[in-house]
């Protein structure tokens, strides 16, 4: 028995209906996909991390905050360093946190340097930190000091 509504001629539901059931399917997939790349671009990273590697003189050190507090941890390439909180000296805000690393490699000396930023997207406030002590201190710049 055929399904048909003229002699020799398919009935147009037969074929309808799996090409529209396709159709939905493949519009569902789509949306699903549009929504994850969506959502995977507009979620902010939970950390941020930065690597000093050092010198073959000097230890190298990595930093990594939590963007939304901006609290910060460091460890050194001393194997099983621990992770050490950084000194705040004062509570800062939630915010969104961003760092940013300005490093050179050793000089005539055998030393490199770095300077670490801090900067919260949303105040602009920001903080400096150095690699030229033993221990790490963020220190706010304020405009106009």
């Amino acid at each position: 028995m055929s399904i048909s509504s003229t002699p020799g001629r398919p009935d147009i539901r037969a074929v309808a209906m799996p090409i529209g059931l396709a159709a939905l399917a493949l519009a569902a997939v789509l949306a699903i996909l549009a929504l994850a790349v969506l959502f995977r671009a507009t979620s902010p990273a939970k950390y941020e991390g930065v690597w000093d590697p050092g010198t073959p003189d000097t230890v190298g050190v990595f930093l990594r905050m939590n963007v939304p507090t901006g609290q910060t941890f460091s460890f050194t390439s001393v194997e099983d360093s621990p992770f050490a909180a950084v000194a705040e000296p004062a509570p800062i805000p939630r915010g969104d946190y961003h760092l940013y690393l300005a490093w050179a490699p050793a000089n005539a000396s055998g030393k490199d340097w770095w300077t670490l930023a801090r900067i919260d997207r949303k105040s602009g406030r920001t903080w400096l930190m150095t690699g030229s002590t033993a221990s790490f201190v963020w220190k706010e710049k304020v405009p106009g000091r």
